[in-house]
């Protein structure tokens, strides 16, 4: 979800998985499908329709996204419809608590942007509120060159 230009898409279809992406930025959309052939809908998540439980996820992956949504409670029951039962969330934001965050946040910060911003407790809370069971939040870092690596080795687990 939010899946921008492809690459993390692209990454994880060159490594075997099947993937279906959703991209509001209809120019970004249109860039995956024609660079990397990705299947990409524009639909928003609340909108999003699939053909049955045999099209249901086994992971939903959102990078810097769920800070994005106007109604998140929505938006994570949008989700939970399109996992898999045992099926995974795993998405990345920025954690209010982190000394990045803290050093950086005025040159990345747009409140018209950023609609929600979380730590980790807010994180882990608005989750389990919504039914995600087993919930772990952990922090990757500061967007190093290795939070990729970090972040495709979580996702594979």
């Amino acid at each position: 979800i939010g899946s921008g230009l492809g690459m993390l898409s692209y990454t994880l279809y060159s490594r075997g998985w099947d993937t279906v992406s959703l991209e509001l930025s209809k120019p970004a959309a249109e860039w995956a499908r024609k660079v990397f052939k990705l299947p990409v809908d524009t639909s928003l998540i609340e909108d999003y329709r699939l053909g049955g439980d045999q099209f249901k996820f086994n992971c939903v992956v959102m990078v810097e996204v769920i800070e994005h949504f106007y109604n998140i409670q929505h938006a994570l029951k949008s989700i939970k419809k399109i996992l898999k039962r045992g099926g995974m969330l795993f998405g990345t934001t920025p954690n209010i608590d982190s000394e990045h965050w803290k050093i950086s946040k005025q040159d990345i910060y747009d409140p018209t942007d950023h609609i929600v911003l979380f730590n980790k407790e807010s994180l882990k809370k608005i989750l389990e509120d919504n039914g995600f069971k087993d919930v772990d939040v952990k922090f990757f870092g500061g967007g190093s060159k290795n939070d990729s690596n970090l972040m495709y080795s979580a996702i594979r687990k």
